[in-house]
């Protein structure tokens, strides 16, 4: 069910603190499928260009402790998902991330 709700959801909402506990929640989103299932314990969220802050990344090099929720517009459902992050510069990883050449 989790996979299937991921697969076909455009939009989550990403929260993240710093090392202080203060807190900060950033909108992700694409086309359904955007973020890819790796494992049974891995989630690959590409990034999107945004407001061109960092402060997601920020928080998880000093506090990987992370909250996802996904949504389905117009379902009265969403999806939780609570865990660690880490910033990934692996290539095949990065290739999924290139949206108009970038």
């Amino acid at each position: 069910h989790c996979r299937n709700f991921i697969s076909m959801s455009p939009f989550l909402s990403l929260a993240t603190s710093n090392s202080e506990g203060k807190c900060d929640v950033s909108p992700r989103g694409d086309f359904p499928g955007f973020v890819s299932v790796l494992d049974e314990h891995h989630l690959f969220i590409p990034e999107r260009p945004g407001n061109r802050r960092m402060d997601s990344a920020e928080n998880i090099i000093t506090n990987p402790n992370i909250g996802l929720i996904f949504f389905i517009p117009g379902l009265g459902e969403t999806l939780r998902i609570n865990g660690k992050a880490y910033i990934s510069r692996d290539p095949e990883l990065l290739e999924k991330s290139i949206v108009n050449g970038r």
